[in-house]
C-alpha cells in the first residue's frame, strides 16, 4: 500500500503542475466528471460496512441516527479490554508524521487492543473536513482504512491545493487508485449522514476534552502526548495495562 501510495503522490504532483499549466479548466473537468465504468449499486453499501460482534468492546460505538448510521472504525480485536482511540485531522501535519507510528502500535497490539480512529477536523484547516467526508463514504464500500492511509501518504497534494476543483479531482485520484466504484463514492459523499459521522466524532472529542490533534486515549482516559510519543514509554505503558486487565478480570 505505502508503495502505491508514493506512486499516486508523484502522479498527483504531475497532475497539479498539469492543472496550474493548463489553468485548471481541463484537467479539473476531466477528474470532476470522469464517467465510471460501474454503476452505484446501493444494495452493496450496507453489506460494506464494518461489522461489530455483539461481545464487543462497549467503548466501539455502533451505528446510531446521530452518527449519521456509521459505527466506529476499528482494527485489532474488538472483544478487547483495552482500547485505543485517536483523534486526529487529515490535514494536520503532525498526524500524518504520527499515523505510520500510531498504526504499527496498534498492529504489533492487534490481539490484545482494539484501535479505533475518529475524526476531529480543526477549523484553521479548511480541507480538513472535505478528506474526513471522503474517508467516510469510503468506508460504505469497506475501504475505511486505505482511504485513510492514502489521505495521509498525500496530505501535501491535497492540502494545499488552490482550489477546491483542484482539491476534488485530487481526492478522486486517490479513490480511484483505492479500487472504488466513483458513481457509488459521489453519492455517498453528498449524503449528509457524511458529515454527520464527522460532526458525532468531533463532538466526541470536545466531551473528552480534546485540544489537539492527533490525541490518544487509552480506555477513554488521554495518554500524554510525551508517553506514547516515546515508543518504549508507550508500549511500556500498553503492556502494564494489559497485565493489569488480566489480573482484574
Amino acid at each position: 500500500m505505502k508503495r502505491n501510495n508514493k506512486r499516486i503522490a508523484n502522479n498527483i504532483t504531475i497532475l497539479a503542475g498539469l492543472v496550474i499549466i493548463c489553468a485548471a479548466i481541463g484537467m479539473v473537468f476531466y477528474f470532476t466528471n470522469k464517467p465510471d465504468d460501474s454503476e452505484p449499486n446501493d444494495s452493496s453499501v450496507e453489506t460494506a460496512k464494518q461489522e461489530i460482534p455483539n461481545s464487543a468492546n462497549p467503548l466501539i460505538l455502533r451505528a446510531s441516527p446521530e452518527s449519521g448510521d456509521i459505527a466506529d472504525h476499528f482494527s485489532g480485536n474488538p472483544t478487547a479490554k483495552l482500547v485505543l482511540i485517536e483523534y486526529a485531522d487529515y490535514e494536520c501535519p503532525g498526524c500524518k508524521n504520527s499515523d505510520p507510528y500510531i498504526k504499527q502500535i496498534a498492529k504489533d497490539y492487534e490481539d490484545s487492543i482494539a484501535f479505533i480512529y475518529r475524526n476531529f477536523p480543526l477549523s484553521f484547516h479548511p480541507n480538513a473536513k472535505a478528506a474526513a467526508v471522503i474517508a467516510e463514504a469510503a468506508s460504505l464500500q469497506g475501504k475505511f482504512w486505505e482511504m485513510n492511509e492514502a489521505l495521509f501518504e498525500n496530505q501535501s497534494a491535497w492540502s494545499g491545493a488552490s482550489s477546491v476543483d483542484l482539491r476534488d479531482s485530487i481526492f478522486t485520484y486517490i479513490a480511484e487508485e483505492a479500487g472504488l466504484n466513483m458513481g457509488q463514492l459521489q453519492i455517498d459523499a453528498a449524503n449528509p449522514n457524511m458529515s454527520k459521522k464527522v460532526d458525532f466524532d468531533y463532538n466526541l472529542g470536545r466531551e473528552q476534552k480534546v485540544n489537539e490533534t492527533p490525541s490518544l486515549y487509552l480506555n477513554n482516559e488521554k495518554i500524554n502526548s510525551e508517553t506514547w510519543g516515546d515508543e518504549q514509554k508507550f508500549r511500556t505503558l500498553l503492556d502494564a495495562k494489559i497485565a493489569e486487565l488480566a489480573i482484574t478480570n
